[in-house]
C-alpha cells in the first residue's frame, strides 16, 4: 500500500555545487508504503562500496512523487519502477542514479560529473539495468535467451556449422515457437537504443538485466548477439532450417531471393543491432585493450540521445586515444552542439596529422547541418550510413602504409581549413535509382519480392548503360581492363568481402553473371504470378524456383561484396569516362578530387568564389591510391574548405 507524502514537506534541493571528484550516492529505505531515500556525498578516494542502475529514461514527465532527505522530489514512471522493484528484491548498497544524483538543471556539475562517468561505473560493485515491466511473453523470452546462451558456448563455431545445420540438433524450438518473439521483444526495448548504456555496460565490471521481476546476467544477453554474428549461418543460431526453406520455395510461398529475405527477417527479429554493437564494442575491447574515439562514435552512430551533444559525450570517455586533461575540457554543456563537433575534428586533426583522411572520410553531405563546417563528421544523425572508405577499404598493411606525410592543416576562423588538392575530374552523371537501398526485411510476400527484383534489374541496365556511354574505350584507361570486368568489378568496389583489401577473385565474373540473371528470372516469375493459376502454371513456377536457388546460390559471394560498401552511395560517371560510387548527396558538376598526402578520392563542391565544401569520400575504379600511383600528372592547387 502507498501512503501520500506529507504536503509539508519541503520541495528537494540540491544546494551548492558538488566539490571536485566528488558524487552522490542514493540508499534506499526498506518498506512498501512511500519510497523514501537519502542522498550523501562522497570523494572518490572514501567511497563506500555501491552499485549503479542503468535504464532508459522514457518519457521526460516526472509524474510520481517519492521524498528524498525528507523533501518531495519528482521522478520519471521508468525510475520509479526501476526503484520499486529494487526495493523488493531488498537492494541493500547504495546507488548511483544519473537523474537524481546529478543536477540536471546545473550544466557545469552534469559537465563534471559527465567527465567521471567512466570511473563511477568502474568502481561500482554491480549494474542493475532495468528493462521495464514485464509483460506477457518476457518469461519465455529470457528463458529461450539462456537456452542459447548455453547451447552456443559450448560448441566452436565450425562444430556448429558441421553438426548442427537445424533448430531441432541444437535443442531449440522452431521458429514458429512465440518464445523467440518473446525474445525479440526484450531486445528490441527502448533501453538498448539509449547513447549512455555504452559507457555504461562497457566501463562495468557485472552486469544484470531486471525485466520485472525476472533477472539474467549481462553476459547471457551480449553472448547472444555474439552467437548471431559468430556463426557462419544464422540460421544455426536462431532461424529457419535449409528444408523449410527450400520446401516454401517449391510451394511458390517464396519468391526469388527468399533466403536472403529470411536470413534478413531471422537477424532483425532475433537481436537489435545495438545489441550486436554492445557485443562488438565489448569483444573489441577485450582483445584490443582500447577503442579509439573514431571507433566508438562511427558504431554507435544509430544510438538516440535527448540531447544531441551526448552522442559525443557519453563515448569520449571510453576512447582509448583521448587524452585524460583533453576530456576534462571538452566535455562542457554550455557549448553548441557545432562548438563540440568542430573542437572534436580540429582536435584529431592535430593528434592524427598523417592519418586526416579517416577523419573526412566519415562526412556525410546527406543530412549534414548546414550550420556544421562541411569537413566536420555530424555524428548526431539517425538513419542509413555509409562505410569509412578510408577505414575499411584498404587492407591492414596498407593501412600502415598508406600514411600521407605530416601535414598541418590550418584551421581559419568560420570553421574553414587550408589545404592543398588535386582537382582529377567532375561528376557527369549519376544512376539516382537507388533500389538497391530498400531493407529487405519488408519484402515479406512474393510480388512484393518479384518487383524490387526488377527494379533491381531496370538499376543495373541503368548502370551498364551509363559506363558504356561514358567510357567508350576499351580497354578501362586506369587499369587497362575490358570495360566489361572494370565494370563488374566496380559494382563491388572491387573488393573480396572476406578479406579487407583484397581484389575481387576472377571467380566472381562467374558469380556477377548468376546475381545479374536472377534479376531477369524474377520478373519470369511475377509475370506468372499475375496469370490465373493452375497446374502448368505451378509446374512452370516450380521450375523458376529452382532456377532462382541455383542462381541466389551462385551469385551469393557477389551479393555479400555488393552490400559491402553500397549503402549511402550511388553509381555515377565522370567526365573522363571513370566509373565508382559516389555519396547520395553528390550531383553533376562536383569536383573529384585528391585532398594533400591522400590516396583516397574525395568529392568536394565549389562555393562561393575560391572555396568548397566537402560532399563525402568515393570509390572509382582504377584510382583508388592516390595521382601518383596511378600516372595522373596533375598539378595541386590551393582550396578553402568551408
Amino acid at each position: 500500500m502507498t501512503t501520500a507524502i506529507p504536503i509539508y514537506h519541503d520541495a528537494f534541493t540540491y544546494g551548492p555545487p558538488l566539490p571536485s571528484h566528488s558524487i552522490r550516492l542514493l540508499r534506499l529505505h526498506p518498506g512498501t508504503a512511500t519510497l523514501r531515500c537519502t542522498l550523501t556525498t562522497h570523494t572518490l578516494s572514501s567511497l563506500p562500496p555501491y552499485e549503479a542502475l542503468s535504464y532508459a529514461w522514457g518519457n521526460p514527465r516526472k509524474c510520481h512523487l517519492i521524498t528524498c532527505n525528507n523533501s518531495r522530489l519528482h521522478i520519471t514512471k521508468s525510475l520509479f519502477h526501476a526503484l520499486c522493484q529494487l526495493r523488493r528484491n531488498g537492494q541493500s548498497l547504495p546507488l548511483w542514479i544519473d537523474a537524481i544524483c546529478i543536477n540536471q538543471s546545473s550544466n557545469l556539475e552534469k559537465s563534471v560529473q559527465v567527465r567521471m562517468m567512466r570511473q563511477i561505473y568502474e568502481r561500482a560493485e554491480h549494474v542493475r539495468v532495468w528493462l521495464g515491466v514485464a509483460v506477457p511473453g518476457d518469461e519465455a523470452g529470457l528463458a529461450l535467451l539462456r537456452k542459447v546462451y548455453e547451447r552456443c558456448r559450448r560448441s566452436r563455431p565450425d562444430e556448429l556449422d558441421k553438426d548442427f545445420s537445424v533448430l531441432e540438433a541444437l535443442g531449440l524450438p522452431g521458429l514458429e515457437d512465440p518464445a523467440w518473439k518473446g525474445l525479440a521483444g526484450i531486445l528490441y526495448r527502448p533501453y538498448f537504443y539509449r547513447i549512455w548504456i555504452v559507457q555504461e555496460v562497457l566501463a562495468a565490471r557485472a552486469v544484470t538485466f531486471l525485466l520485472g521481476e525476472w533477472t539474467v546476467e549481462g553476459e547471457v544477453v551480449l553472448q547472444f548477439a555474439g552467437a548471431c554474428e559468430r556463426y557462419r549461418s544464422v540460421y544455426d543460431v536462431v532461424g529457419v532450417s535449409s528444408k523449410v526453406i527450400v520446401e516454401r520455395r517449391i510451394k511458390g510461398l517464396e519468391s526469388g531471393g527468399g533466403e536472403r529475405v529470411s536470413q534478413a527477417m531471422v537477424k532483425s527479429m532475433a537481436v537489435a543491432p545495438s545489441v550486436k554493437i554492445l557485443w562488438f564494442l565489448r569483444f573489441t575491447l577485450a582483445e584490443a585493450g582500447w577503442l579509439s574515439v573514431l571507433e566508438l562514435l562511427n558504431n554507435t552512430r544509430g544510438f538516440h540521445a535527448t540531447d544531441p551533444r551526448d552522442k559525443i559525450f557519453a563515448v569520449v570517455g571510453l576512447a582509448g586515444d583521448m587524452n585524460r586533461d583533453f576530456v576534462e575540457t571538452f566535455v562542457d554543456y554550455d557549448k553548441s552542439l557545432d562548438e563540440v563537433q568542430t573542437e572534436l575534428a580540429a582536435w584529431f586533426l592535430t593528434k592524427y596529422r598523417r592519418r586526416d583522411s579517416l577523419l573526412f572520410s566519415y562526412v556525410e553531405a546527406t543530412g549534414h547541418s548546414d550550420s556544421l563546417p562541411s569537413w566536420v563528421p555530424d555524428w548526431t544523425g539517425e538513419g542509413m550510413f555509409q562505410g569509412s572508405l578510408a577505414a575499411t577499404w584498404y587492407s591492414y598493411e596498407e593501412h600502415m602504409l598508406m600514411a600521407n606525410p605530416v601535414v598541418n592543416r590550418r584551421i581559419i576562423p568560420g570553421g574553414r581549413i587550408k589545404l592543398e588538392a588535386v582537382l582529377l575530374d567532375q561528376i557527369a552523371e549519376t544512376v539516382d535509382k537507388i533500389p538497391y537501398m530498400t531493407s529487405s526485411i519488408f519484402l515479406t510476400d512474393p510480388l512484393t519480392m518479384a518487383k524490387h527484383m526488377q527494379e533491381m534489374e531496370g538499376w543495373e541496365d541503368s548502370c551498364w548503360d551509363l559506363a558504356q556511354r561514358s567510357a567508350p574505350r576499351d580497354p578501362y584507361a586506369p587499369t587497362g581492363e575490358r570495360l566489361f570486368e572494370a565494370y563488374w568489378r566496380a559494382l563491388i568496389f572491387d573488393t573480396d568481402s572476406e578479406h579487407r583489401g583484397r581484389r575481387a577473385a576472377p571467380e566472381l565474373k562467374d558469380a556477377y553473371e548468376h546475381w545479374a540473371s536472377s534479376f531477369g528470372t524474377s520478373r519470369e516469375i511475377a509475370a506468372i504470378m499475375e496469370k490465373p493459376q493452375g497446374e502448368d502454371t505451378q509446374q512452370q513456377l516450380i521450375g523458376l524456383n529452382m532456377r532462382l536457388v541455383l542462381q541466389s546460390r551462385v551469385g551469393m559471394p557477389f551479393e555479400t561484396a555488393f552490400q559491402t560498401y553500397i549503402a549511402g552511395r550511388k553509381f555515377c560517371a565522370t567526365k573522363k569516362g571513370y566509373i565508382g560510387w559516389v555519396p547520395l548527396a553528390a550531383r553533376p558538376g562536383d569536383f573529384v578530387c585528391y585532398l594533400e598526402g591522400n590516396l583516397l578520392p574525395f568529392i568536394i563542391r565549389r562555393f562561393e568564389m575560391h572555396g568548397y565544401r566537402m560532399v563525402g569520400d568515393c570509390y572509382f575504379h582504377g584510382l583508388m591510391r592516390g595521382p601518383v600511383e596511378q600516372g595522373v600528372n596533375l598539378r595541386s592547387k590551393k582550396i578553402v574548405l568551408f
